[in-house]
């Protein structure tokens, strides 16, 4: 999985925490500029959260695959001996 720098700055966090607190149209303006930046980071995370479920998903395939292949040996040996 590609990691990707977030295009969240620190101004920009600094930015909204001013807005929050003073309401300055320059910072209004700003963030509304960089609302498309955020929602792009938040399509990328979103992104990355589902494969990431995926994998875990197919790993735990495996994990069960693994001990259901063991149980067999374990009798195999048993039925052997």
């Amino acid at each position: 999985m590609a990691k990707k720098k977030s295009s969240a700055s620190v101004e920009l966090l600094d930015r909204l925490a001013r807005w929050q607190r003073e309401r300055l149209t320059e910072d209004a303006i700003f963030l509304a500029d960089e609302m498309p930046n955020v929602l792009s980071d938040v399509a990328l995370i979103k992104a990355s959260f589902f494969a990431l479920r995926e994998k875990v998903a197919l790993l735990e395939e495996d994990v069960e695959g693994y001990k259901h292949r063991q149980v067999l040996l374990d009798f195999d040996d048993e039925q052997k001996h």
